[in-house]
């Protein structure tokens, strides 16, 4: 086991040493060893081989340097005499002496330990062998370890040059002089002597390097062994630790991740990898927490049965690079964040607070309610036609929106898309047209236009020829266009012999009792609950009853559970395969009589589409005032397309049909509200869709703050933050609309204050060492 060779015994004399650096001219005897050469050197040390005058064994004879002899210097030998003088293991240098000698007339201490003849650093022993026999002697240093760290002694400074394989091939622990004994006063951080690192950086851990020396424990150690184990395997050190700057270096060994073995040698085994990553964990919980753990699982893979480690998570190696993003660059990660929630907000927000939940609407509402602005009894439908082709070609060039093309009808939509982007700006109550869009041929701004409406919490509804049950899809009609479609009906009407006018409201299948719609019947019902999910229709003796069905969040304050249209003619229909109607299906119809608006065609209550688009004839704020809180139907006022006479011979376009029915049942649903709030807010002005950006981006900036807070800041106090902001969100909202009649709705805003501040939240905070 490598003992020295004994030697008998011989009187205490012995050649001079010489002049040295460390003494001047140093006794030739030290208590009852003869010193001889020098055999190695450290920071406040020196170990030369000495001979015991009495038995003649050689023993490694270590002092502390003349300089270096200070009060901490001296306890530090003293602690490794007692540290290793409790210690009996094969694998640690054995302590024979222990004393103190006057140099120079200084008191300096010396530690006789065993000496090691032939020893070298076990990285170099281990070079050229096998993995297997580099593994076998690497468990003997770890079960040595394992012992110390069990009898309370932690080393703390575990590096190749410290674990030495003597003559016979034993691994033997050495230089115990930093090490912990755990439980004793008085220990002070390694990390500094007269400003120097005490050990070698590279192999300390996180902990170590940090200075806390009250998280160190065996588990400290583990780390230590792990570097020794990374260099043994794959030649090399897991990191590269520049000197030249210690808060560089303690950044590399707290932040980097050690380079993998498998990228520095081919064919390194997998199960190993993770044993080795395991040991080099940079927080204690995830380390083995013994290096006898370490040791079985390493006896485990050369047996070939699985071993305990497991590789890390994909959520924990996603946490670790969040937290080491936030640390070096906060402001960038602030960003991030910031944009992810704002990102959030646009994708979701729209479809999470105006569709599936209603709460937008039911927001208002209770906004309404809460801060009422006078106002008059406005008119309820505005009337948009298209009349001359050729004009609303001019205007878009005009504009610069293209290619509107007078003899190319579904290029018109281009100038559909861009009156649903104003009239978004404006808060009408709901928008219909009285025609059906069969293609999706160039239909991508009118969808982004009706999309956006409904962002805004404005519902659209689309003509279709036939009579479809309420959500049936209309197979007839653009797919995209349905989608971003509130609700569809038939835009049929029809004209007795008399020359009264009709408008069909619905029918009722025969047997299934499944209610279709018309057009005008689904707008009534968009202009009046936007926010419902769907509803029914029921025919019966007192008229056309729509029961509206809430979204999940429930409907919102004062608006309509159901609505019962009256003066309603029904019947049996005969059978119309045209308009799906079949024999014996139940018909609701109502009488129209024309006003004289209507028949006018003409300003103020129609507008023509080529001049609405422009911003110098039609600025948004007149826009918005004469469309604001009032229904709006796009209808085609070319000459000779859907028209009709009256007995006195005037020629009228039909959409006015369904523009004077809707006009009268609107008037008498407002009427019959218990309060008219939810039908009367005409004077109120909605907030364009560049306000709702900016609520976004103030809320996502105020969110994202959170993440600049101190990560020992209970997540307490970042709830009470938000639910604090969120307050001042609603009271902006309440002051604007008491004091300047705009209808602030900032749920976007809240939105994205919510989503950046939870993402603050649960961002991985600094893991624990």
């Amino acid at each position: 086991m490598g003992h020295a060779e004994q030697r008998p015994t011989q009187a205490c004399t012995t050649a001079p040493l010489g002049d040295s650096p460390l003494f001047g001219a140093p006794p030739l005897r030290i208590g009852r060893y003869v010193v001889g050469e020098r055999i190695g050197s450290g920071g406040m040390g020196v170990v030369y081989r000495a001979r015991h005058c009495e038995t003649g064994a050689d023993v490694a004879l270590k002092l502390i340097r003349g300089e270096s002899v200070t009060e901490e210097t001296v306890a530090r030998l003293k602690q490794e005499a007692k540290a290793l003088g409790s210690l009996r293991h094969l694998g640690i240098a054995a302590v024979h002496d222990a004393g103190t000698e006057v140099i120079q007339g200084v008191e300096t201490p010396y530690i006789a330990m065993e000496y090691l003849p032939g020893a070298r650093p076990i990285t170099t022993y281990a070079k050229g062998r096998s993995e297997r026999e580099k593994l076998e002697l690497f468990v003997s240093v770890c079960r040595a370890v394992d012992h110390a760290n069990g009898r309370g002694v932690v080393h703390r400074d575990l590096k190749p040059s410290n674990i030495l394989v003597d003559a016979d091939g034993v691994a033997k622990v050495i230089d115990f002089g930093v090490a912990k004994v755990l439980g004793a006063g008085g220990e002070r951080s390694q990390l500094t002597e007269q400003g120097r690192l005490v050990g070698t950086p590279e192999y300390m851990s996180p902990e170590q390097v940090q200075g806390r020396s009250e998280l160190i424990d065996a588990r400290t150690d583990v780390y230590g062994l792990g570097v020794v184990l990374y260099e043994l395997m794959c030649e090399r050190l897991p990191y590269q630790v520049p000197r030249r700057s210690p808060l560089e270096a303690m950044r590399v060994i707290c932040d980097d991740p050690p380079t993998l073995p498998t990228h520095v040698r081919r064919g390194f085994s997998d199960e190993l990898q993770t044993i080795l990553l395991k040991m080099l964990a940079k927080e204690r919980p995830r380390r083995y927490q013994s290096a006898g753990e370490a040791a079985d699982d390493i006896e485990r893979y050369l047996r070939g049965r699985p071993v305990h480690a497991r590789r890390d998570t994909v959520r924990y190696r996603l946490r670790k690079a969040l937290s080491r993003a936030k640390q070096e660059n906060i402001l960038v990660t602030g960003a991030g964040v910031m944009l992810l929630g704002m990102a959030l907000s646009m994708l979701a927000g729209p479809k999470l607070l105006y569709g599936w939940t209603g709460l937008a609407a039911r927001y208002t509402g209770w906004l309404i309610g809460a801060a009422p602005a006078p106002g008059m009894e406005p008119e309820q439908v505005a009337v948009i036609g298209l009349r001359d082709p050729m004009a609303l070609s001019d205007q878009a060039a005009r504009v610069g929106l293209g290619p509107v093309r007078a003899e190319e009808p579904s290029s018109w939509r281009f100038a559909y898309g861009l009156l649903m982007e104003r009239l978004a700006e404006c808060a009408p109550r709901a928008v219909g047209f009285d025609f059906r869009f069969m293609s999706c041929a160039q239909a991508e701004w009118l969808v982004d236009g009706m999309e956006h409406l409904r962002t805004v919490g404005v519902g659209t509804v689309v003509g279709t020829q036939a009579f479809l049950r309420v959500g049936e899809r209309p197979s007839e009609l653009c797919d995209d266009v349905v989608d971003a479609a509130w609700g569809w009906g038939a835009i049929v009407v029809s004209e007795s012999n008399k020359g009264n006018f009709v408008v069909r409201l619905g029918i009722v299948k025969a047997g299934t009792q499944a209610g279709a719609p018309a057009l005008g019947t689904a707008l009534f019902a968009a202009s009046r609950r936007p926010d419902a999910i769907g509803y029914d229709l029921n025919i019966s003796g007192s008229g056309l009853s729509i029961n509206y069905i809430d979204p999940p969040g429930g409907r919102p304050r004062g608006a309509p559970t159901s609505d019962l249209l009256e003066g309603v003619e029904g019947g049996s229909a005969e059978a119309d395969e045209q308009h799906l109607i079949g024999q014996g299906d139940w018909i609701a119809s109502a009488k129209v009589q024309l006003d004289e608006w209507a028949l006018s065609e003409s300003p103020p209550e129609t507008q023509l589409i080529e001049e609405v688009l422009s911003e110098d004839e039609w600025p948004i704020e007149r826009l918005r005032k004469w469309v604001h809180g009032k229904t709006v139907l796009v209808i085609d006022l070319r000459e000779g397309q859907d028209t009709a006479r009256t007995v006195d011979g005037l020629v009228f376009h039909k959409g006015y049909l369904w523009a004077t029915w809707l006009e009268q049942a609107l008037r008498d649903a407002a009427a019959r509200d218990a309060d008219g709030v939810w039908a009367q807010t005409t004077s109120i002005r909605g907030a364009s869709r560049d306000v709702a950006a900016w609520h976004i981006l103030i809320g996502a900036v105020l969110g994202s703050l959170l993440l600049f807070m101190p990560s020992t800041v209970h997540r307490a106090w970042s709830v009470a933050y938000l639910t604090a902001v969120s307050g001042c969100f609603v009271a902006a909202s309440l002051l604007w609309l008491h004091v300047w009649g705009v209808l602030m709705v900032p749920l976007l805003g809240l939105f994205a204050l919510w989503i950046s501040g939870l993402l603050c939240i649960l961002f991985p905070r600094p893991l624990q060492a």
